[in-house]
């Protein structure tokens, strides 16, 4: 039998078989290198898939804090140019001083806060920044040209009282007349009329043309033109009118027109008519018992020893020395009421100092409650301190003592001492006193 034939035939078919191998293996190769590749590709997106959401973990973290942050420190600024031209306060909280700035200030802030919830409930409860600018000895000079010098003499602790009523509230005394205060409104409107924490802007300036190019480049802006309201002075100009703007107006607080300038009263012509108050004539001057200098005699004062006609830190003095209660105006019958009503609620406890001076030392450790009374019931509060004899009695030097230094009632049988009944009022002099 002829086997080599049949070898042949094997070796041909190993043959075939061994390149068929090497193609498999060749293409074996091919595949696994290509699965590596593609496995390491696969690899990498999901490390980077991970990496890219932890990423966008952090982030969206971020941004969330962020946002809490922003909205924790959001805020309402109102910006007002309290000069003669359009916003100079009402007189009847000009005139109360120190306690008239923390009355303003306060209803000021109420007002606006109904005003806001219109808006946006939201926005209404964010904190309110408000910033008043104003000259203020030019504005006293103006005050004082209408006739109302008590006025004029308690702008600046108008001021103070406004400005301590509240951390973000601030009365900003300026210079260099009207430009002075209209150039820090334009620089402070320009800073946040943008800022995304700057959640709604009250400009009360539209007396004042220069803020109009300002306002019309912002109202180009559909978002931030719905972040304004303008606050209108007694007369709007027509530049103010065509703007597309919300505005309010606020004739409770502010003027409704321009002092006049034709009266020129002053002190002296208050002084020229003896039956502007029962009490007799006064002049200002050092206590006859304790000075002999006349360095500080102070000429030229109001007729009427009211409530707000002496200078800081001065008090009333008859010819023996003896304290004299400057009067008080009346209290009406509604605030008396309403001062009871409010009392009965803390079961009689109230604040004297407080609520009369407009601060208290002890602050929140204080004992008694601080619920702020209203002006015409802090009136009516003074009255009914008047009733309760000072424990220096007549000798008391105290500028801010609320207690009564003497008995008007015309009875004897009553808290006040012997000597302090039918107390001399003539002749009566206002003295610097020691606190």
């Amino acid at each position: 039998m002829d086997h080599s034939a049949l070898i042949a035939q094997l070796r041909k078919q190993d043959e075939e078989r061994y390149a068929y191998l090497e193609v498999l293996s060749t293409e074996l190769v091919v595949l696994r290198n290509e699965y590596n590749r593609t496995s390491s590709i696969l690899n990498r997106e999901r490390e980077s898939s991970h990496m890219l959401q932890d990423v966008r973990d952090k982030l969206r973290g971020r941004i969330e804090t962020l946002e809490r942050t922003l909205d924790q420190n959001c805020f309402v600024l109102v910006l007002i140019h309290a000069d003669t031209g359009g916003y100079l306060f009402d007189e009847k909280y000009i005139i109360q001083g120190h306690y008239g700035g923390l009355a303003a200030a306060h209803k000021l802030e109420n007002t606006l806060r109904a005003y806001l919830v219109t808006r946006s409930i939201s926005v209404s409860r964010l904190p309110l920044m408000i910033r008043v600018y104003a000259n203020i000895d030019e504005l006293s000079v103006a005050i004082r040209k209408t006739g109302t010098s008590e006025a004029a003499e308690q702008l600046r602790r108008f001021a103070y009282g406004f400005s301590y009523s509240n951390a973000l509230f601030d009365f900003i005394p300026t210079s260099n007349g009207s430009e002075g205060a209209s150039q820090k409104i334009r620089g402070t409107f320009e800073q946040f009329v943008r800022n995304p924490t700057c959640r709604h802007l009250i400009l009360g300036a539209c007396h004042d043309t220069s803020y109009v190019q300002a306002l019309e480049e912002v109202a180009k802006d559909p978002d931030v033109r719905n972040r304004i309201t303008l606050l209108e002075p007694f007369q709007t100009t027509k530049k103010y009118s065509a703007l597309p703007f919300q505005s309010i107006r606020l004739d409770s607080f502010f003027r409704d027109s321009r002092p006049s300038t034709s009266a020129s009263a002053s002190f002296d012509v208050l002084t020229s008519n003896p039956q502007r108050s029962s009490y007799p004539h006064y002049s200002y001057g050092p206590d006859p018992r304790t000075s002999r200098s006349s360095d500080n005699i102070l000429s030229s004062i109001p007729q009427s020893p009211t409530l707000w006609s002496l200078p800081k830190g001065f008090i009333l003095i008859n010819e023996n020395g003896q304290r004299i209660d400057n009067q008080l105006p009346e209290a009406t019958a509604e605030a008396i009421e309403s001062l009871n009503q409010k009392t009965a609620k803390d079961q009689g406890r109230i604040c004297y100092v407080f609520q009369v001076r407009g601060y208290c030392l002890e602050g929140k450790k204080c004992r008694f409650p601080h619920n702020r009374l209203l002006p015409e019931e802090v009136l009516a509060l003074r009255h009914h301190l008047r009733g309760q004899p000072c424990k220096a009695g007549l000798g008391c030097r105290n500028p801010d003592c609320f207690f009564g230094h003497q008995c008007s009632c015309g009875e004897r049988k009553c808290l006040f001492s012997k000597e302090m009944h039918a107390v001399k009022k003539d002749k009566l002099t206002a003295v610097q006193a020691v606190p």
